[in-house]
C-alpha cells in the first residue's frame, strides 16, 4: 500500500527509479489519496494497476496531476466534470477509459456532432437549466450523445408534424 511515508522516502532521493504495483481495493484508494505527492515524485517511473482497475478522477485532478497520470497504464482513468472543450483531448488520451462532460447547454449543442462520435464519453451534465436545442436532423443522427442527456434536457426544432405527434422520428 502506498502511504505518505513511502512517498516521502521516494522523494528524498533514497531510490533512483520507482515502480509501484497495486491491486484494486486499498491500493486504488492509496493511489487516489496520494496523487499530489506521487505527481511531485521525480523518481517514479511507472504505476501498475492490477485487475483492470480504473481510477475515478475529476477534471481538476486530470489537469493538476499530469506527471503521475502519465505513469499509469492505458485505459486506467475515468475523468468526470470535464468541459466540452476538453472532450477531443480526453477521447484521444490513451490513459482515459471513460470521461463525462459538465458544461452549458449552449456548449453541448454547439459541439453535439463531435461529442456524438466520442466513444469514451459516458455522460453529460448540464450546468444550466436550459435545454440543449437541436434540429430534427440532429435528432436523427446524434443518437449516441442524445441518449446521454437527462430526460427533459432536449429541445428539438423543425420536427415534422408526424414526428411531433408521435414523439419519435417519422419513417
Amino acid at each position: 500500500t502506498i502511504g505518505n511515508s513511502e512517498g516521502n522516502f521516494f522523494m528524498n532521493g533514497a531510490i533512483d527509479n520507482v515502480s509501484i504495483s497495486t491491486g484494486v481495493g486499498s491500493g486504488k484508494s492509496a493511489v487516489l489519496s496520494e496523487l499530489d505527492a506521487l505527481n511531485a515524485d521525480t523518481k517514479l517511473t511507472s504505476i501498475t494497476l492490477n485487475g483492470n482497475t480504473v481510477l475515478p478522477i475529476t477534471w481538476a485532478q486530470y489537469q493538476a496531476d499530469t506527471a503521475v497520470l502519465s505513469k499509469l497504464p492505458a485505459g486506467s482513468l475515468s475523468v468526470t466534470g470535464a468541459p466540452v472543450s476538453a472532450a477531443a483531448a480526453l477521447q484521444a488520451d490513451g490513459h482515459v477509459a471513460l470521461f463525462s462532460v459538465s458544461d452549458s447547454s449552449a456548449n453541448v449543442a454547439a459541439n453535439l456532432d463531435a461529442l456524438n462520435g466520442d466513444s469514451k464519453l459516458s455522460g453529460v451534465t448540464l450546468t444550466d437549466s436550459n435545454p440543449v436545442s437541436i434540429t430534427w436532423a440532429q435528432y436523427g443522427t446524434d443518437t449516441s450523445i442524445i441518449g446521454k442527456l437527462a430526460a427533459g434536457a432536449l429541445s428539438v426544432t423543425g420536427a415534422p408534424v408526424s414526428g411531433a405527434a408521435h414523439g419519435n422520428k417519422s419513417p
